[in-house]
């Protein structure tokens, strides 16, 4: 976005921030599933989803980051857009091509995980688009 302008010499490359986010994603939900009082049971597969979706949450972004959010807005304010909804779906079209798949084949990621992960990137099921069905945790894990 435009803070390069303001601030020349700092590194804000989504590239950067995108892997920080996992890093730093990741490293919380490793911590909680080794919780034991109350034990969360959280899984690797869960681990994993959440990586992915610290990676991919600012995919949906247009040039100029927010600022392009905030033009879409103003030009198109049916529209109801957000850049994550634009991450998600970018999300579930690239785990679904078919040389990507065959690597998530490997981590046997399924069509709930890319739903899971979905979610995860919306943050919040008021955040979700209007069509979404919102599947949230299973009811063991709330």
């Amino acid at each position: 976005g435009p803070t390069e302008y303001v601030y020349p010499a700092a590194g804000h490359t989504r590239f950067a921030h995108s892997l920080g986010v996992s890093f730093l994603a990741g490293k919380l939900v490793e911590k909680l599933s080794h919780q034991v009082s109350p034990p969360l049971h959280i899984t690797e597969r869960e681990i994993l989803c959440v990586k992915l979706a610290g990676l991919c949450h600012d995919l949906g972004h247009g040039p100029l980051s927010h600022t392009f959010e905030k033009f879409v807005r103003m030009r198109r304010p049916h529209l109801k857009w957000r850049h994550e909804h634009a991450s998600a779906a970018l999300f579930a079209k690239v785990v679904r091509d078919q040389k990507v798949a065959a690597v998530f084949g490997r981590y046997e990621l399924t069509e709930d995980d890319v739903h899971f992960v979905q979610e995860l990137i919306f943050g919040d099921k008021s955040d979700a688009p209007q069509n979404w069905q919102w599947r949230g945790l299973p009811a063991a894990k709330q």
